[in-house]
């Protein structure tokens, strides 16, 4: 019969289980998932790790603690179960979140054809229940060192958590430009000469074919433009593709993106004939796609530090990021989100400047409202140069033929109503 022991020297051996496969499951989710995927993904993120590193702790924390008091509570009887069913979990998570994680495509608003995934979702179920039926089986078949290892194993997955963490750190460049372009001067023309480039994002030939064989009329607008059919873009992805447009020069992944921005952006023949000629060049799109050193030759441009809005909105967000890359297939769909959303918690100090964003069917509604509610300023000291990004037909489609936000359409609404927009922009430079 086993020899019962007492409370005191019970209790520590207890406590260091609680703590240890809490660790493991905490730490997994909550402060390895995150911060690997910032660290993997900085280059499209704008905020800086230390925006989000005091919410990453605060919340592994809380639920560090949580877990830890849940597990002490629970009666003798149930308490070895729960134990191992938490290592289970730790286990699953960690296995994957860097093991058994595909990729879905770019989270760029695009709807996920999750049918295509039938026999990774099989596999990966089975993952999972694997992950929760060993540790019991184990449990039941050498209760003591099942445990033990429990507590060892755990340690040393939070130990190779934190050497990865840590050569990530030291490896990646964590710095960020306090660059922002604004509204500054958009609705500013010139009496002289005026070159507008209207992108309207994801728009393409084969919609606009569509919509003109439902609508001929759509064309009277564009009186006086030349439309050609067979023209395609060099990159499907917006990042790569805005500096191409304005550089002529293409992102082939050999180098970091920003030194690509910074090479691009040098020499271009373009700027210097606009230079040459005494044009003032706004560019409205994101400022991820210029690179800090050519702000200055941009009216729009400013030198300021962008801050989080809403530490929570910006925190669940980005947990929601963590569970659909952590979580099994088969319950990752409430977790799919669109990259873009990040930006709707970036602001500056200055309330009475705008960011100028193109990451949202919001952004190109307030651009529409403007439109129809402003004039344009006419200044005939300066002919000016500009870029201007729409959303246009980006996914996922939040906006109507009617540039009226709902909360879910098809690619043809929205593209209706990006040539809305456009046809608004023409008629008021009339």
């Amino acid at each position: 019969m086993e020899e019962k022991t007492s409370w005191t020297k019970r209790w520590p051996r207890r406590w260091a289980l609680n703590a240890s496969v809490s660790l493991l499951v905490c730490f997994t989710f909550l402060l390895f998932g995150p911060l690997q995927l910032y660290l993997t993904n900085i280059s499209d993120l704008w905020f800086t790790i230390t925006d989000i590193l005091p919410m990453l702790l605060l919340s592994f924390t809380i639920v560090f603690l949580c877990l830890i008091g849940v597990l002490s509570v629970v009666n003798e009887k149930f308490h070895s179960i729960l134990c191992a069913l938490v290592f289970g979990l730790g286990i699953a998570l960690y296995i994957q979140g860097n093991f058994l994680a595909i990729r879905y495509g770019v989270l760029d608003g695009t709807t996920i054809a999750w049918e295509e995934y039938t026999l990774y979702g099989i596999v990966d179920t089975l993952a999972w229940v694997l992950c929760f039926i060993i540790p019991l089986g184990l449990l039941r078949w050498k209760r003591e060192l099942f445990l033990t290892a429990a507590k060892l194993i755990s340690i040393c997955i939070v130990c190779v958590q934190l050497i990865t963490l840590a050569t990530l750190l030291f490896t990646t460049d964590l710095r960020k430009e306090d660059q922002i372009l604004t509204t500054d001067h958009l609705f500013d023309m010139s009496t002289e000469k005026n070159i507008v480039l209207l992108i309207l994002d994801r728009f393409d030939a084969a919609y606009f074919n569509d919509i003109l064989s439902q609508d001929p009329t759509v064309t009277e607008a564009f009186d006086g433009f030349t439309y050609f059919p067979d023209t395609v873009g060099m990159f499907t992805n917006t990042i790569p593709s805005i500096p191409y447009i304005l550089t002529g020069r293409a992102y082939d992944n050999s180098v970091p993106y920003k030194k690509y921005l910074s090479n691009a952006y040098d020499s271009v023949p373009l700027f210097e004939e606009l230079e040459k000629q005494d044009y003032s060049v706004g560019l409205y799109t994101n400022s991820i796609f210029i690179p800090p050193e050519f702000g200055e030759n941009v009216v729009n441009f400013t030198h300021q530090k962008a801050k989080v809005s809403s530490l929570s909105g910006l925190g669940g967000l980005f947990y929601k990021f963590t569970a659909f890359s952590y979580m099994p297939h088969y319950l990752k769909k409430p977790f799919w989100f669109y990259s873009g959303d990040f930006e709707n918690y970036k602001q500056l100090a200055d309330s009475s400047i705008n960011i100028y964003r193109a990451m949202s069917s919001e952004d190109d509604i307030q651009f529409y409202n403007q439109l129809c509610n402003e004039s344009f300023t006419m200044n005939s000291s300066q002919k000016t140069f500009k870029l201007i990004h729409l959303y246009g037909a980006h996914p996922p489609y939040r906006t109507n033929e009617n540039v009226e936000k709902v909360s879910d359409t098809d690619v043809l609404t929205s593209s209706k109503g990006a040539l809305k927009i456009a046809s608004a922009y023409l008629e008021n430079l009339k």
